[in-house]
């Protein structure tokens, strides 16, 4: 027979203690497998995740080169060759890339002369609801820019004037500038 404690207070402690872990010993019999499979599948959704992060990030990187690469032979006076390796990213997937590429290749075309195939491109982007609106505001301008000879003064006006009635937008000096050189005429 055991010796009774000379505190109650640690005789119903352990009592206390023996019934909490017969509960804890009790959920994880009952609930143990099932939680396990949650985290491991947890796990293995969070390895996904950064698998295809990871995936992306180098795609980016190899675009980013290809990118860079286009845009050196524009800088070395290589429009042609400059518009040629652009073409690849110009119709891809990733929005910015697109973007910026279309805008090289009117750049490239603007330096040929050929202001048609650049307001084109530069309309492109301008259109593109997938790209921010800064690159879009960017491109109006410039679309606007290669067109301004051939353009009435009233559809400059009107394609400027969103741009123009927000001081704050980075594309309002040069928005700005056009349409008063448009009013003038």
């Amino acid at each position: 027979m055991a010796l009774s404690p000379g505190n109650p207070d640690t005789f119903i402690r352990e009592v206390d203690d023996a019934v909490r872990a017969d509960q804890l010993g009790s959920f994880f019999t009952r609930f143990g497998k099932p939680l396990l499979a949650i985290v491991i599948v947890g796990l293995l959704a969070f390895a996904g995740y950064l698998f295809w992060q990871n995936r992306n990030a180098e795609g980016d990187a190899a675009l980013g080169g290809k990118f860079s690469t286009a845009l050196d032979s524009l800088d070395q006076g290589r429009p042609k060759a400059a518009s040629t390796a652009m073409e690849p990213i110009a119709t891809g997937a990733n929005p910015i890339y697109r973007a910026l590429a279309l805008i090289s290749q009117g750049d490239a075309a603007m330096a040929q002369g050929d202001t048609a195939t650049a307001a084109a491109r530069f309309g492109l982007v301008a259109a593109d609801s997938d790209v921010a609106q800064a690159l879009r505001d960017v491109a109006t301008v410039r679309q606007t820019l290669a067109e301004y000879d051939t353009l009435q003064p009233a559809t400059v006006v009107a394609r400027l004037r969103a741009l123009v009635a927000q001081p704050t937008n980075p594309a309002f000096p040069s928005a700005a500038e056009l349409t008063a050189l448009a009013e003038l005429k």
